[in-house]
């Protein structure tokens, strides 16, 4: 692995209808899980997380981060930004800030 990576969990909320969650390991690039009720969320996160007490972990699946953070590792790993492979050549790149307009 990467010694750059950042090494945490994500816990986003998938939408605002059904209330489920989703988990997103940054060190493997793995989902932990996906629809996931609120309770099976915090049981994932603590038994990942061993030294998360029930507390903390209600805590992360109570104020998440937005959906759109595990959709940016799974494009672009840690570096900010959108990546695209030239059909052509098969080069990746980095878009650049006009580009991204467009996205």
């Amino acid at each position: 692995m990467d010694s750059w990576r950042i090494k945490m969990l994500i816990v986003a909320l998938q939408d605002d209808v059904d209330g489920l969650y989703t988990i997103w390991n940054t060190v493997t690039d793995r989902f932990l899980g996906v629809n996931l009720g609120k309770y099976e969320a915090v049981g994932i996160i603590m038994d990942y997380k061993k030294d998360y007490t029930f507390e903390k972990a209600l805590d992360r699946v109570e104020h998440p981060q937005p959906f759109s953070d595990i959709a940016k590792h799974i494009i672009n790993g840690c570096e900010e930004g959108i990546y695209v492979k030239c059909p052509h050549c098969e080069e990746i790149r980095k878009l650049t800030p006009d580009e991204t307009e467009k996205y």
